[in-house]
C-alpha cells in the first residue's frame, strides 16, 4: 500500500509531500466503511491534523474511512485519490485508482492494469550505480529471485522456497550466472534459512534485511526476474523494468478453493499482455549458456494515472500532497 501510495505522489511530482500512517481505533476497526462514521476520531497512528494538503493520497480499506474524514474536516477543500477498492461508495473521494482485476467502476474511477508503483527508468538507473560494484562482479546473466511470504491466500513454507531457490540456482549454473535473492517482511525465518541453503552452490548477492536494500538494484542488474506470486505488488514492479518476469505461485492455503479471483483475473491480464510466464524451472530458461535472455517491453501505466489524475482534477503545479 505504501509503494503504491508513493508511486503515484512521485508520478504526480509534488514538490511537498507528508507522509502519514494511520490505523483504526476501536470501534471503527470493526465497523464497515460508510461515509457517516468518518471521523478524524478513528484514526490511530500519525496524527491527522491541519493545515489540510491540497491532495490527499490514500489506499486500504482503513485509509479510505479517514480519507473521507480529512475530507469533511477540510470543508471539501482537500481533494483525494483512492486507491483499490474502497468498499463505499466511489462518489465519496474526488477520484478512485483500482487495478483492471477488481470489479470497481464509475464516472470517477481510473483503472489501472496493476498495481501503481515507484519503479521508473531513472530510479533503476540511480539504484544501479549505487550498487554496480557489489553486483557487477557477479557473472551474468543474473536472474533476480523476489520473493515474498504468507498472507490471507497463500503459503510459504520452507521446504517450497528450498526448491524455487534450489530450480534458480541449478538453472544459473548451467548458464554460468548468477542469482540476486530477497526477502520481504512477510517472509517467514525458516523460509529465508532454507533459501539461503538452497543459494549456497551458485555466484549469488542474497539479501535478508540487513543493511541498504538493493531490491530496486536487483531489479536493474537482474537479466530476467523470478518473482513468487502472492504480490501483485512485486509482480507490477517487475514489469515495469524491461526484463523478462517468469511467475512462481506459492502453495494454496486452501487448495480446494483455488487460485483467488482477483489474483486469477491479474494473472490473465498480465499473461495476455506478455508481460509474465509461469516459472516451469528449468523449462523456463530457454537461452544457451552465457547467453541473455532478450528484454521486452516494459510494462509501466503509473505515470499514465498520474496524468489522468492531473488532468481530472485540474492538479495546479506545487501542489502539496499527503
Amino acid at each position: 500500500m505504501q509503494s503504491q501510495v508513493r508511486g503515484l505522489a512521485a508520478a504526480l511530482t509534488c514538490p511537498q509531500v507528508v507522509e502519514k500512517t494511520c490505523g483504526l481505533r476501536l470501534p471503527w476497526r470493526w465497523l464497515p466503511n460508510r461515509r457517516l462514521w468518518a471521523h478524524l476520531a478513528a484514526a490511530e497512528g500519525d496524527s491527522l491534523t491541519p493545515p489540510w494538503p491540497d491532495l490527499l493520497i490514500s489506499c486500504g480499506r482503513k485509509a479510505a474511512l479517514l480519507s473521507m474524514a480529512v475530507r469533511r474536516a477540510s470543508g471539501g477543500r482537500v481533494r483525494t485519490v483512492h486507491i483499490q477498492d474502497p468498499l463505499v461508495d466511489p462518489a465519496a473521494f474526488d477520484l478512485v485508482v483500482v487495478p483492471q482485476h477488481d470489479h470497481l467502476r464509475g464516472d470517477n474511477v481510473l483503472v489501472s492494469r496493476g498495481a501503481l508503483h515507484r519503479v521508473t527508468p531513472q530510479l533503476l538507473a540511480s539504484a544501479a550505480d549505487r550498487f554496480e560494484g557489489a553486483i557487477g562482479r557477479l557473472p551474468r546473466p543474473r536472474l533476480a529471485l523476489l520473493t515474498g511470504g504468507s498472507n490471507r491466500y497463500f503459503a510459504s513454507p520452507p521446504d517450497w522456497l528450498r526448491q524455487l531457490g534450489g530450480e534458480a540456482a541449478t538453472v544459473m549454473r548451467q548458464s554460468g550466472g548468477s542469482v540476486l535473492a530477497t526477502i520481504s517482511r512477510r517472509t517467514p525465518a525458516d523460509a529465508r534459512a532454507a533459501l539461503r541453503d538452497a543459494l549456497v552452490d551458485v555466484p549469488h548477492d542474497y539479501w535478508e534485511g540487513e543493511g541498504e536494500n538493493p531490491y530496486l538494484a536487483y531489479l536493474a542488474l537482474a537479466d530476467a526476474i523470478l518473482v513468487t506470486g502472492d504480490s501483485t505488488s512485486m509482480i507490477s514492479e517487475a514489469c515495469a523494468t524491461g526484463a523478462p518476469v517468469h511467475v512462481a505461485l506459492p502453495p494454496l492455503k486452501r487448495p480446494a478453493r483455488g487460485v483467488p479471483h482477483r489474483f486469477a483475473a491479474f494473472y490473465d491480464s498480465f499473461r495476455a499482455a506478455g508481460a509474465i510466464s509461469w516459472w516451469e524451472g528449468g523449462r523456463s530458461w530457454t537461452t544457451a549458456p552465457g547467453e541473455l535472455p532478450q528484454r521486452v517491453t516494459p510494462l509501466n501505466d503509473t505515470a499514465e494515472i498520474a496524468a489522468a489524475v492531473t488532468r481530472r482534477l485540474h492538479l495546479p503545479e506545487g501542489a502539496a500532497a499527503t
